[in-house]
């Protein structure tokens, strides 16, 4: 009798925490990683940067919501939005997130995702089949779009998960990794550097290269829990991006990105 007015009662706050919308009221919560500079990250007083923050307020602004974020590393992130507790951005698609995730159908930004090497490693990428074997290191819960996951399916490369960019960072130092994957281009990597807690990397810092060519442009995207029924919500926010560029009011956000 009592294991089932428990079973009720456990029943009742899981329906109570799936009928809760991402948009309460006036409010759109976003999650997002919290140390991407200057892409999305938190500012030394843990205030949400970047010009995704910048363009998402913006957008929100045009449809009446506020955004409030809830910003941590990209894993938690992830796990949160899957989860359906909040509207998670600079997500890219993949088959697998498709299943699960509604997708805003315009791109918030294209991130270039760049491969990082030291200078005494011989590794090159002119074409995919140049990371065969290869040890490239990628954050928990990263997908940098459709090739990334084929590449990760058909074994392209010999992937390396982390936790962190600055532990990527020390695995190449000390030739445990061949490479790893980083965006937004040159901007990311020196973000990573600057804000390592391992004197080491900075003191190595150029030690560091990038590839010439890009491993691919990913366009990032606004998602939320398919279970949410946000769709309504993300047509509105393809509809205020769409004004909004088109009245030139993100040119200085797209401008020189």
């Amino acid at each position: 009798m009592l294991l089932s007015y428990f079973k009720n009662i456990l029943f009742c706050l899981l329906l109570l925490f799936c009928t809760m919308s991402i948009a309460e009221e006036d409010r759109l919560i976003i999650t997002g990683n919290n140390s991407r500079a200057p892409k999305i990250y938190l500012d030394e007083m843990q205030h949400p940067k970047g010009y995704l923050i910048e363009l998402m307020n913006i957008i929100t602004k045009e449809i009446n919501l506020t955004a409030e974020y809830k910003l941590q590393n990209w894993p938690k992130a992830v796990e949160d939005a899957n989860l359906g507790k909040y509207a998670i951005i600079g997500f890219s698609r993949s088959n697998e997130r498709l299943k699960i995730f509604d997708f805003s159908e315009e791109p918030l930004y294209y991130d270039k995702i760049v491969v990082v090497t030291t200078k005494k490693n011989p590794l090159k990428f002119e074409t995919y089949e140049d990371l065969k074997n290869k040890k490239i290191a990628a954050l928990r819960g990263a997908n940098y779009g459709y090739i990334f996951e084929k590449m990760l399916k058909e074994n392209g490369f010999n992937y390396v998960e982390t936790f962190s960019i600055e532990s990527q960072l020390e695995l190449l130092l000390q030739d445990k990794i061949d490479g790893f994957l980083i965006g937004p281009g040159a901007e990311g990597l020196n973000s990573a550097i600057m804000g390592a807690k391992n004197p080491e990397i900075q003191k190595r810092r150029n030690e560091f290269r990038i590839l010439k060519k890009p491993f691919n442009l990913d366009p990032n995207y606004i998602a939320i829990l398919k279970s949410r029924n946000q769709k309504p919500l993300l047509n509105k926010i393809d509809e205020a991006l769409k004004k909004l560029k088109a009245e030139g009011k993100l040119s200085h956000i797209y401008g020189d990105k």
